[in-house]
């Protein structure tokens, strides 16, 4: 086994993660103070001036999504190193499924139960799919030729 493959792979991967890990976390604060200030009636913005208490948003949102989507994201990069998968379209679907799969896990350990309300599955859909084409921009793509192998 040649190790430095296996480890550059592993840093090609663990970058687009953490991209997907941050747009998707943006794309999820963004849906949802937009969507709370259309309901507060706040026209100034959907941040306001409030620069700091919004790095500590995608701070801790980053956090949370990076512990929650890692499991749907381990068996995405399974399925994509054994099916070998190269379109956009295959991460975009999974970035979804393993966004539901989160939020679920995380609904999980914070107490509540397996079953989803709508208000956190809306905003989180749109924000794992843009995770998942930010990873085949970052990464998905680019992993079978780092690790060597070649297209059939």
């Amino acid at each position: 086994m040649n190790w430095r493959r296996v480890a550059t792979v592993g840093a090609v991967v663990g970058v687009g993660y953490l991209a997907a890990v941050f747009v998707a976390t943006l794309v999820v604060i963004a849906i949802t103070f937009s969507c709370a200030s259309n309901f507060a009636g706040n026209n100034s913005g959907p941040f306001g001036d409030r620069v700091m208490e919004m790095i500590g948003f995608v701070l801790a949102g980053m956090t949370i999504t990076f512990a929650a989507a890692l499991p749907g994201f381990l068996v995405v990069v399974w399925l994509s190193l054994s099916r070998r998968w190269s379109q956009w379209w295959q991460f975009t679907l999974a970035g979804g499924a393993d966004a539901i799969v989160a939020i679920t896990l995380f609904n999980i350990v914070s107490g509540g139960s397996s079953i989803i309300p709508v208000g956190l599955i809306l905003p989180t859909l749109p924000g794992g799919l843009a995770g998942g084409v930010v990873y085949w921009l970052g990464a998905g793509r680019f992993v079978d030729r780092v690790a060597g192998r070649q297209f059939s």
